[in-house]
């Protein structure tokens, strides 16, 4: 379905599948503004659809549910296939780019140094409707881990991250989405839980990280959108992720919904989450890749949320107490205990967590807490490296 679909009429007018007779539903690849009246529209963006909405209503004008309801499935793509005929034929979109999605009509942001530190932006939007992109490039080189975070919200937001990957032109992204949040949980960690995901391995290239408003799901969402507050966006690298607990075991929750099109569950398919219950994740970093006997080793947890100051940390390696209480703990090879006459030696690396400190909640203090109580005060992180001597 073209954009001229969504331009000439009503939803009923858009191209729409029946997906479930007894619940009226319908899916409109289009911006909705309401689904009430069945008006709509697009905001003057150039190309194609970028929002998916699968929506259902009992009859005209019910009121909304929430998504995933059983009444009401609501996803947020942020973007769908597009390669219009009249693009390829003018050599704007090659065959090569089927798959790919154009750019979103957004506020874009660069971010140049996303590395270790990362790069923390605070933002915000004019409107619900309006979307912020951030763009930025993973160097080449050795295996690399991303986290993303998007918190301190005020009104609720989802993310998504897309890879460049094959595709060609200037604004065309992958369609798949290296990672989906959409938190709604009010009260949970901050006044609306953080939206935040980590990639435990990611290759180099472009990514553009798309954070939009749920009104770009349902309209109706909007009621909490403040332009005058804000938000924070942060983006870091780090070396190849090992040992993340919880793990990202989660599907989308689109897997599971009947009325949800295979074609978009494709899209969904190889995008794992974490669990929704796991309000923090512990991961770790072991540098360098491929030590020899002369290497400084570095190990480094990583917390998410990145509240990293909240925590006390215990470091083991091959069963024996290191270093201190901070995230980061270092060790030259020689200081490592191996086999007699081995060239080739393996070693374990624990990394425990400890919620010490309290999350002191902005708004109000009654909200506050300590993190990891829901899970015994700790978190634990299992690794190996392998170190190969010169000979």
């Amino acid at each position: 379905m073209t954009a001229r679909n969504c331009e000439d009429g009503p939803a009923s007018a858009w191209g729409g599948v029946r997906l479930g007779a007894a619940h009226g539903a319908w899916i409109a690849r289009c911006w909705v503004y309401h689904f009430g009246d069945g008006t709509g529209g697009r905001d003057g963006w150039q190309g194609g659809p970028v929002v998916l909405v699968l929506a259902a209503r009992q009859q005209e004008g019910a009121r909304m549910k929430q998504p995933l309801s059983g009444i009401l499935v609501a996803l947020i793509l942020f973007g769908t296939v597009f390669a219009s005929p009249a693009n390829i034929a003018s050599g704007q979109v090659t065959d090569e780019e089927l798959g790919c999605k154009p750019s979103e009509n957004a506020d874009e942001y660069n971010l140049p140094n996303v590395d270790a530190t990362g790069e923390t932006r605070p933002v915000s939007l004019s409107a619900a409707s309006r979307k912020a992109a951030f763009n930025f490039v993973l160097p080449a080189g050795p295996a690399q881990a991303l986290t993303v975070y998007v918190g301190d919200q005020w009104y609720d937001l989802d993310l998504a991250l897309y890879p460049k990957g094959s595709c060609k032109a200037a604004y065309a992204w992958q369609v798949k989405a290296a990672a989906i949040s959409q938190r709604s949980e009010r009260r949970v960690m901050q006044f609306v839980r953080p939206d935040e995901q980590i990639l435990k391995k990611v290759v180099p290239g472009a990514y553009r990280l798309v954070v939009a408003h749920k009104w770009h799901t349902m309209p109706a969402f909007a009621s909490d959108f403040d332009p005058s507050r804000g938000f924070t966006v942060r983006i870091a690298r780090t070396a190849e992720m090992c040992g993340l607990m919880p793990d990202n075991t989660a599907m989308h929750p689109a897997m599971f919904e009947p009325d949800v099109p295979d074609s978009v569950k494709e899209n969904l398919r190889d995008v794992r989450m974490r669990p929704e219950d796991a309000l923090y994740q512990l991961g770790m970093t072991i540098g360098p890749d491929a030590p020899d006997q002369f290497a400084f080793m570095s190990f480094n947890a990583i917390i998410s949320p990145p509240y990293t100051d909240l925590f006390d940390f215990e470091w083991y390696i091959d069963g024996k107490r290191v270093g201190d209480e901070t995230a980061t703990t270092m060790m030259a090879v020689p200081d490592l205990a191996k086999p007699v006459g081995a060239f080739e030696h393996t070693h374990e690396v624990k990394v425990i967590a400890k919620g010490v400190r309290e999350y002191k909640d902005p708004t109000d203090p009654q909200y506050n807490h300590l993190p990891l109580s829901d899970r015994g005060g700790r978190l634990e992180s299992s690794c190996s490296f392998t170190v190969v001597e010169k000979r």
